[in-house]
């Protein structure tokens, strides 16, 4: 299962510019000596504007005054439908890297997490030489103090434990929502077929069985119009109800102001978040052209985030852990403007499963560890080579 895994899904193509990011210890002259020495791989671009300039000490403390303020850390991690993007394989990875992260979260303290050998990535020599030279500096096995020991909750989708911060008890509260049903991309789709068939169109006579299932398949309708027939309990067993729920549980952790939201999926080159199996060409490809032109699930993300500002519970730290999110939904999207207040952690370049896990995992330590500035920046940027912090 492991080799079938490395095979299948992490391994896209490192095809994507490596960023330099000058307010990282390295600093730019060592960007560009990197630069000048790099015979092999995707380009190295060294920034010249730095981005998310980190405010004093006193603005870091006030934002920690708040995520703890009432004694609680909410944190929802809403892992997407990680299909193989493309490959035309039928691995779904979702399930094997959720249950990564709930193993580190339930081990015995402290804990580590170590990112998978640059040699299990089904890559060219030239894009794991690019890896292999960023983790000289990131990527190295992290020690978890806190990040570890939580406990299940009566609710299966949670998980707790109480910290002490400041000499006060803390509740952490973890979500952890998966959208894919199973690890078959065959099998999620044919489900739908299945609720399709017996739920909207149960009542057509044998004659009208298959047009019915035609007209009522996307694109010929909305996904959303076939989720409105979704029951409680759907999302056991059919992919279009499981969808719907792993999203609206991701956009209510964004309206209701969770502290730390984290999606790790797809970006679907800028138009993600994707929680359900991706819009596909006639050959099978992701429609990445539709994405591009729709950007569904970012303009979801945007409004949500909206709601939130209006409402004064945005959350105060945002994780796309996604590939070129920075690009995608900071340079190219609506953050930070529609929530100037959160802080985001972004990926510089396509990133990994296993990356995901690491930032999280260091993320959340960072926090409860209330790190600031240069400090937390580092322990994300360390953990995983792919993704940095912005506007903390």
């Amino acid at each position: 299962m492991r080799a079938l895994v490395a095979s299948l899904f992490f391994l896209k193509t490192l095809a994507h510019a490596q960023t330099c990011d000058p307010v990282q210890p390295a600093g730019l002259n060592q960007c560009f000596r990197e630069a000048e020495h790099a015979a092999h791989g995707p380009e190295i671009d060294c920034e010249t504007h730095p981005q998310g300039l980190l405010p004093p000490a006193s603005a870091c403390s006030n934002r920690y005054n708040q995520i703890f303020s009432d004694g609680t850390l909410n944190v929802t991690y809403a892992s997407g439908y990680m299909d193989s993007d493309g490959t035309r394989s039928d691995y779904v990875a979702s399930e094997y890297w959720v249950n990564e992260l709930i193993r580190t979260l339930t081990s015995p303290c402290p804990s580590t997490f170590q990112l998978w050998a640059v040699g299990r990535y089904n890559a060219t020599q030239s894009e794991r030489d690019v890896l292999n030279r960023e983790r000289e500096s990131c990527g190295r096995p992290q020690s978890y103090q806190t990040t570890c020991g939580f406990s299940r909750s009566d609710d299966p989708e949670i998980l707790t434990k109480t910290v002490v911060i400041d000499r006060r008890q803390i509740l952490i509260r973890i979500r952890v929502v998966r959208a894919s049903l199973s690890t078959s991309d065959r099998q999620n789709r044919s489900s739908t077929q299945q609720f399709i068939r017996h739920r909207i169109c149960a009542s057509a006579g044998p004659s009208q069985k298959e047009d019915c299932i035609a007209r009522n398949t996307p694109p010929a309708v909305s996904e959303q119009g076939l989720e409105s027939s979704c029951s409680p309990g759907d999302e056991l067993r059919h992919q279009i109800c499981r969808s719907a729920y792993v999203r609206r549980a991701w956009r209510s952790s964004i309206t209701n102001g969770d502290e730390m939201v984290f999606y790790d999926g797809h970006a679907r080159d800028g138009g993600g978040p994707s929680f359900g199996p991706p819009r596909v060409n006639r050959d099978g490809s992701v429609d990445y052209n539709w994405y591009r032109r729709t950007r569904p699930g970012h303009d979801e993300e945007a409004k949500a985030f909206e709601e939130a500002v209006r409402r004064g519970r945005a959350p105060s730290i945002y994780s796309s852990l996604s590939c070129d999110s920075n690009l995608h939904f900071l340079i190219n999207g609506r953050f930070p403007e529609v929530s100037p207040s959160t802080a985001y952690v972004m990926s510089n370049r396509v990133s990994y499963g296993d990356e995901g896990v690491s930032t999280f995992l260091s993320t959340l330590e960072g926090v409860v560890k209330k790190q600031c500035r240069e400090e937390l920046a580092g322990n994300i940027s360390g953990a995983s080579c792919a993704f940095r912090l912005r506007n903390f």
